[in-house]
């Protein structure tokens, strides 16, 4: 089993801000329609933007989603 987690700051995580953004924009009509919040409230166009200079500004460290891998070899049976 493997985990991999992406951790970073500054303008190098602009790619995971992107991914971000697009996961959410993704997720907007399902957020609409269940009151989460609305497009307006979102501002989906603007959010890599925001997340970017919210992580540099702050000069932090982020961690994105996690990405764990599993694999294993199937054994055959003798008689």
């Amino acid at each position: 089993m493997l985990e991999h987690v992406s951790i970073g700051g500054g303008a190098a995580m602009r790619p995971f801000c992107e991914n971000s953004a697009e996961i959410v924009s993704s997720l907007l009509p399902s957020m609409e329609q269940f009151g989460i919040a609305t497009a307006q409230e979102v501002q989906v166009d603007t959010l890599a933007d925001r997340l970017e200079q919210e992580t540099c500004s702050a000069e932090c460290q982020v961690t994105y989603v996690p990405l764990v891998a599993a694999w294993t070899r199937r054994l055959s049976r003798s008689g």
